[in-house]
């Protein structure tokens, strides 16, 4: 974790452009009698953030010419604006430093830990019998014990099946102890221990996140074999104000956008003449600069029609998909029936037959089948879905062939959906058959075809599902007779030419 944190901070701070060092200087403006307040002219548009905290840092020269920083005092801001902020010093490391007008570097929680999502945490209730601490250290370490004494232990029945639970960043546990307030023989939990508000752990995980990222730069920052050459050039140590524009990095990226922006104007040459000069478009050009222009015409020319033709002799097109409903359509007053992972698994064929219509090239069929796990609510109760379908659908791309290689082509259907579903509740044990369909759905997703005739696609769908009753176990139960849920898909998948 130490050298993860290292790494990034080095790139971070260091190598990458328009993040430098340099970057995170401030000067201080003012100054408060006591000392424990001050003004700075940085804030909201240099990345800091209400509420933050901050560390002050001194650069300082050793005698062998390296560069070194010092903690100076631990900061809260109380006050942000746009191009400056308030801050609070409620730790000083080196005392007498802070004065007006002088320039340290300003590392802020918000600028240091973006791009972090935010902490999600649980919490647990434990009602214990007479011994709280020991009860309490009985259940947080159980499945340790059982599995050191598992041979003690052998299953009888198995209450239900296994479930999955969606782990959060961290459980918070509060106890409560069985209490027979009247002497009545009824016992109600009394609290005796209630640990922090969620927001305001993460808050401190998040504060202690932010300093040991700064002690982790200092570390490699004055340590005495840290050479910043490995991530930037002399050159560009030598002339502190080409760091943010002069990088390897932004060199590469400079060099490969001039190419992409030489190779537009070479074919917005190419329009202009063909499409505003129409036959006298060669007019005014050499014999030299013709040639050259009938060139690069077919060198462009014969790039687009390799892109569109190479994979034009395929009539068909198989995938396999993974896809996830991202639609909750459960009750949560329900927790007995539910389903952690509402996914499926489809495969499919896209059929081109419409390539060789000029006016249809941009239309295609798709049929696929799938099975899919679900659960919804059902009128009464949760139901848990297995299904097996079958779909049609008709698929458009607006702005590209089918076909088309090496470049992401954005396609939109409309399909129906027909099968039959198997389903159950835990809580009455019933069962039962059901059709169902679709009329109509809705997909929208991108493509990439490589050379070899392999591929990929993402989409995102939109069907609301029909369920009709064919059978159940119990006519009086509590499955329905009819219901409907929303099929809110993401997928993914492989696909293949053929």
């Amino acid at each position: 974790m130490t050298l993860r944190v290292i790494f990034i901070i080095g790139l971070l701070l260091i190598s990458q452009p328009g993040n430098t060092i340099d970057d995170t200087s401030v000067t201080i403006k003012r100054v408060s009698k006591s000392g424990k307040t001050i003004l700075v002219g940085r804030g909201h548009q240099d990345g800091i953030g209400d509420g933050d905290f901050g560390v002050l840092l001194k650069s300082e020269k050793l005698p062998s010419g390296k560069d070194i920083f010092k903690p100076v005092a631990k900061l809260r801001a109380v006050k942000v604006r746009t191009g400056g902020s308030i801050w609070i010093v409620y730790k000083e490391l080196i005392s007498g430093e802070i004065g007006e007008n002088k320039k340290f570097y300003l590392f802020a929680e918000s600028k240091l830990l973006k791009g972090r999502a935010e902490l999600k945490g649980k919490r647990t209730n434990i009602v214990v019998e007479k011994d709280p601490v020991a009860e309490a250290t009985d259940f947080l370490l159980e499945d340790d014990r059982l599995a050191l004494k598992k041979e003690k232990y052998k299953p009888i029945i198995n209450n239900h099946a296994k479930e999955k639970h969606i782990g959060k960043d961290f459980d918070l546990i509060d106890i409560d102890i069985w209490e027979d307030k009247l002497n009545d023989g009824k016992f109600t939990p009394k609290g005796i221990y209630r640990s922090p508000h969620i927001k305001e752990f993460a808050q401190r995980k998040r504060v202690h996140t932010f300093e040991k990222m700064v002690v982790a730069f200092l570390d490699k920052y004055n340590d005495p074999l840290f050479d910043r050459s490995e991530f930037i050039s002399p050159e560009e140590i030598k002339n502190k104000q080409s760091l943010s524009k002069n990088s390897y990095y932004s060199a590469f990226m400079n060099k490969q956008k001039a190419r992409l922006k030489q190779r537009e104007l070479q074919e917005e040459n190419l329009s202009y003449y063909l499409g505003e000069k129409g036959e006298a478009w060669s007019d005014g050009l050499s014999d030299d600069e013709l040639a050259k222009l009938l060139v690069n015409m077919n060198v462009i020319n014969e790039r687009q029609r390799r892109r569109e033709l190479l994979v034009y002799k395929y009539d068909t097109q198989l995938y396999l998909s993974f896809g996830l409903n991202v639609v909750n359509n459960e009750n949560v007053n329900d927790p007995e029936t539910t389903e952690q992972s509402k996914f499926d698994l489809e495969f499919g064929v896209e059929n081109y037959s419409f390539k060789n219509f000029k006016t249809m090239q941009n239309f295609t069929w798709e049929y696929s089948g799938r099975r899919a796990v679900d659960a919804y609510f059902g009128g009464v109760l949760n139901v848990q879905s297995i299904e097996y379908s079958a779909a049609i659908g008709l698929n458009w791309y607006p702005f590209s062939l089918p076909t088309t290689i090496e470049k992401n082509i954005i396609y939109l259907s409309i399909l129906t959906r027909y099968g039959i579903a198997r389903l159950s509740n835990n809580t009455t044990d019933e069962e039962g058959n059901y059709q169902v369909y679709t009329i109509p759905g809705f997909r929208a997703g991108v493509k990439y075809n490589l050379r070899n005739g392999f591929g990929f696609k993402m989409a995102l769908g939109y069907e609301n599902i029909q369920s009709d009753r064919i059978i159940r176990s119990a006519d009086d139960g509590t499955l329905p007779d009819t219901a409907n849920y929303v099929d809110g898909k993401w997928s993914v998948g492989l696909t293949r030419f053929f």
